[in-house]
């Protein structure tokens, strides 16, 4: 985790396995957050709370989080107010594992939740088999 000069926070994902630090090192930088990582083929049910903004918004440019690529996250954190909350969702597939041509390799999701955050409660991914594209 990083602060660009203009604000911004630059998340780069190297591994899932510690969500508890991935979401202290973003309170330093006064982004409160709900970091949840998830087996492969599992998700959150949701919705977790009052969503203020969705994955799909927060995909557009001036937004408060860009779509990761490269395993990189941009989050503007003058885009989130005192009473919201990112909640951050990932699942990957272990490495071990070969997934076929096609196939998800690992899964985000992002949102934007005014006041409380429900806890995550796993449930089948119904599309974590399914071809991409």
């Amino acid at each position: 985790v990083s602060e660009d000069a203009d604000g911004t926070i630059v998340v780069t994902i190297a591994e899932l396995r510690d969500a508890d630090q991935l979401e202290r090192d973003l309170a330093e930088l006064g982004v409160r957050a709900d970091v949840t990582y998830a087996p492969a083929g599992k998700r959150c049910d949701g919705p977790r709370g009052d969503i203020v903004a969705d994955r799909t918004a927060l995909r557009e440019p001036g937004t408060s989080l860009s779509y990761p690529k490269g395993g990189k996250l941009t989050i503007d954190p003058a885009r989130i107010g005192a009473d919201q909350t990112l909640v951050m969702e990932f699942s990957e597939r272990d490495p071990a594992e070969s997934a076929e041509d096609g196939m998800t390799v690992w899964r985000y999701g992002g949102l934007i939740v005014r006041g409380e955050v429900r806890p995550c409660a796993l449930v089948d991914d119904e599309f974590w088999n399914k071809p991409i594209g």
